[in-house]
């Protein structure tokens, strides 16, 4: 019967977004914000004559790589992004669902992100040294959120409803 008391008051202790939460809700809603801005200046060039003349010129020497990967990339960010303010919502109003939707969209993000290098990668295109540190650090990263959200006391205690 004690025990239960102190289980129950520890729960009650990790009922809110705090600590290693707390940051993660921060950075979070910072990427999801970027994300926005930056799916509005990448559909921002649709509308540039420039841009496409660009493109077309760039797929001429490169076959339809670029074409392809501007669509493809435009379709998975908007998805993610969509994804990402589902899960933010939850994250916020500390649905039960959100751990979940949080684990899921990391691990989107991960399948996402390794199938658009390994794209690259394939089609023989010039892949720079920084974007293969950030393809890793992105896993890298993506793989300590999913460990947190599955194990942590505070992630369990917070998000109850």
């Amino acid at each position: 019967m004690v025990t239960n008391t102190i289980e129950s008051n520890n729960d009650r202790s990790y009922n809110s977004i705090a600590g290693w939460l707390l940051l993660f809700g921060i950075i979070f809603t910072i990427s999801v914000f970027f994300n926005l801005l930056s799916l509005i200046i990448y559909f921002r060039n649709w509308y540039d004559p420039e841009f496409w003349n660009m493109l077309s010129e760039m797929s001429l020497n490169n076959s339809s790589y670029f074409q392809n990967t501007f669509f493809i990339t435009f379709s998975v960010r908007c998805l993610i992004i969509v994804f990402q303010v589902c899960s933010l919502i939850a994250f916020f109003i500390k649905s039960k669902k959100a751990p979940l939707l949080i684990i899921s969209l990391q691990i989107v993000s991960i399948t996402a992100l390794s199938i658009i290098y390994f794209y690259k990668l394939l089609s023989d295109a010039d892949l720079p040294y920084h974007g293969t540190i950030l393809v890793w650090l992105q896993i890298i990263v993506s793989c300590s959120v999913i460990a947190y959200f599955s194990i942590s006391r505070r992630v369990r205690g917070t998000f109850v409803r």
